[in-house]
């Protein structure tokens, strides 16, 4: 339940992000709106990963989140290196995504070794893949109805 919720407030950050940028008067930061989405997406499956913890949490083995959380920061290192230089600020946020996912992953599978909780994980990816419709469905519209690309405020 604490992966829908938290999922439904990166939909709802990723759904509105042109009409909080207009709110705030952030037109210098016109170009995050391709991106925003991508950090809501790699929040929320951080949150999966921190929920996951829950068994090494129950059999006492959080000494082995540090190297875990090591392992992935020097993924989303590589992945920045390898990504930002084509892809910019999108590389960035796709690498945050990618290494967040690896985490969740690991952590699922070694706190599965030690204490298993029946989380669903192809449920949670449908949550996602739900979202992420949703902002496809909401980009489209606002393209056709109004003629705002995802880069661009106005």
């Amino acid at each position: 339940h604490l992966f829908v919720v938290i999922t439904g407030g990166a939909l709802a950050v990723a759904l509105l992000r042109r009409e909080v940028l207009i709110f705030l008067g952030a037109d210098a930061y016109r170009g995050s709106l391709p991106v925003i989405p991508l950090l809501a997406l790699g929040t929320a499956i951080y949150a999966a990963a921190r929920a996951f913890e829950t068994g090494l949490q129950v059999a006492e083995q959080t000494r082995k989140l540090p190297a875990l959380v090591l392992g992935t920061t020097i993924v989303n290192v590589a992945l920045n290196v390898a990504l930002i230089p084509t892809m910019r600020e999108v590389g960035a946020g796709l690498a945050i995504v990618l290494s967040n996912t690896i985490l969740a992953g690991t952590v699922l599978r070694e706190a599965n070794r030690h204490c298993p909780i029946p989380f669903d994980p192809a449920r949670l990816a449908r949550v996602l893949a739900a979202a992420r419709s949703a902002i496809g469905t909401a980009d489209a519209f606002n393209l056709v109805v109004f003629g705002r690309e995802t880069r661009g405020v106005a």
